[in-house]
């Protein structure tokens, strides 16, 4: 079991995981979060975790994710790492903290282990979808009700080019980690997809929701819970789908992804139309950063058609991410995203797969 986590001294954090999203986002806000101490790197290339251990002025520099797990005094972790199973796992059964990039894992099976894990473990096992923790994405949660029922709910998100922090920033590149052993983590991850959707399901669509689209399950669950159904499904090749989903309400929520694309800017936005007025939220890019989310409220007065614009504080998602992940292991309580979040993610991915095929 966790002990309880001294409010008088920072959270000890060590990063599994060093690559371009631990780099780029999660890095910069820990250095500047007083409720943590970065006291360990872990990576399979130790080129990576040596050059930002000395940019971060970090003493625990791993290669192996069992010795990081050892290292004194060690309170939490992140797991950014691509094939998250065994590593939560083990952070968990040695009693740490944990924050988990999403996706939770990549099969059911698996996200309910974990669930037994934590529980037993009792700390705060946590996933990152910092658009949940996003101040726009919060603000429109609070302005639903106001909208009364939906007529139309979507949910749309179309790739954009994710090679452009290569230019942004310097970011510290793997050259020393074997093709080999590459090869071998992406086997144990398509096995484990191959579990979750079984032979003949399309896990190359699967690989896309899990790893491009689950923030848009979860934003939707985050809005209005689980779906009743799922009314229709279609998919285009392996890297497009669009689904009807049914949350009860008097007009349908439409979910829109698609991987095929490579916009120059970033395309994510949530639109809810109600009887008279609609809110739609526009998402910033996530490697862009202090990105502002963007709401605007359309109403119309009897006379003339409104708009009311809202931008997010600069204060983005992935650091109220951070902040609510401190609180939680400072004071107790139950993650907005907890890995039962994630794991219904997980299912919904399954299913949305299945129905695709049919």
């Amino acid at each position: 079991m966790a002990q309880d986590q001294p409010k008088d001294r920072p959270i000890k954090l060590g990063i599994i995981g060093c690559g371009a999203f631990a780099q780029l986002m999660h890095l910069r806000i820990i250095a500047d979060l007083p409720e943590f101490e970065l006291v360990v790197l872990c990576d399979s290339s130790a080129e990576v975790v040596d050059a930002l251990a000395e940019r971060y002025n970090v003493a625990g520099r791993y290669t192996s994710v069992d010795e990081a797990l050892d290292h004194p005094g060690l309170d939490a972790v992140l797991i950014a790492n691509r094939d998250h199973y065994e590593v939560v796992a083990a952070a968990l059964d040695k009693g740490k903290h944990v924050l988990v990039e999403k996706p939770l894992c990549l099969d059911p099976a698996e996200g309910r282990d974990l669930i037994e894990r934590a529980d037993a473990a009792g700390v705060v096992a946590m996933v990152g979808y910092m658009k949940r923790y996003d101040w726009g994405f919060q603000e429109l949660t609070r302005r639903l009700p106001e909208l009364g029922e939906p007529r139309l709910v979507r949910v749309h998100d179309f790739k954009s080019q994710f090679h452009i922090p290569w230019a942004l920033y310097d970011l510290v590149r793997r050259t020393d980690v074997p093709a080999a052993e590459k090869e071998a983590e992406m086997a144990r991850m398509r096995a484990s997809m191959t579990s979750a959707v079984g032979e003949d399901g399309n896990i190359d669509l699967y690989r896309i929701i899990l790893f491009f689209a689950s923030h848009d399950l979860n934003v939707m669950r985050g809005m209005f819970g689980e779906p009743l159904s799922i009314d229709a499904v279609r998919a285009n090749g392996n890297d497009t789908i669009v689904a009807m989903l049914d949350y009860g309400h008097r007009g349908p929520s439409l979910l829109e992804l698609s991987a095929a694309t490579d916009f120059g800017w970033f395309e994510e936005e949530i639109t809810v139309a109600g009887a008279t007025e609609m809110l739609s939220l526009r998402f910033p890019h996530p490697y862009v950063h202090y990105g502002q989310s963007e709401l605007t409220l359309h109403s119309h007065d009897g006379v003339a058609t409104r708009q009311e614009r809202v931008l997010a504080p600069y204060s983005d998602g992935f650091r109220r991410t951070w902040e609510h992940f401190a609180h939680y292991i400072y004071h107790g309580g139950q993650p907005i995203t907890s890995f039962r979040d994630g794991l219904a993610d997980l299912e919904l991915a399954v299913e949305l797969t299945r129905r695709s095929a049919s």
